[in-house]
């Protein structure tokens, strides 16, 4: 029987698994940072200032869809492949997420590395239609009384309000 793998861990779980189960956890650090104004590049600062040892990086922005007019659209089969294969991606089937991410890692007593992962994998994806939530699909299950799923809005409250500029918004740099 396969052992089930809850999706919001705390930091003392990832701890313990990365002494047991390393190298078979994969941690990846997903951040929403658009391009640098003056040079288009998608590093971020921050992971590069420090992350959870063995991290690798994922940025929303940088894998969306670049030819599509919307911002943040899923990329096709064929970029995700391009772009999680560039960034030492594995065939992940189990995704967890860090309870108050790094702030729970450090609260911990754990440490943050600057030692960015050099490995390459070469990640096939395979989209699964099924798990696309598409407008249409919202709507239909605002409407309904049993809704099929819970839609959250990540936005922060200033951003709800309008009075910051959502990072999905499209602005000129």
């Amino acid at each position: 029987m396969r052992k089930q793998i809850n999706a919001l861990v705390s930091a003392k779980w990832l701890v313990d698994t990365m002494k047991t189960s390393h190298p078979r956890v994969h941690i990846t650090e997903t951040v929403f940072e658009r391009p640098c104004p003056s040079t288009g590049s998608f590093r971020s600062e921050t992971y590069e200032k420090g992350h959870i040892p063995t991290a690798s990086f994922f940025n929303l922005f940088e894998a969306s869809d670049q030819s599509s007019d919307l911002e943040l659209t899923a990329p096709t089969a064929s970029q995700f492949s391009d772009y999680a294969s560039s960034r030492d991606y594995l065939d992940t089937r189990k995704w967890s997420i860090l309870s108050r991410g790094v702030r729970s890692w450090l609260e911990a007593g754990q440490t943050l590395s600057q030692e960015v992962p050099s490995r390459k994998a070469n990640y096939i994806a395979k989209l699964n239609e099924g798990l696309l939530v598409k407008y249409p699909d919202i709507v239909e299950n605002a409407m309904e009384k049993n809704s099929k799923f819970q839609l959250i809005d990540a936005r922060s409250l200033p951003q709800f309000h309008q009075r910051q500029c959502s990072p999905f918004h499209k602005r000129a740099f």
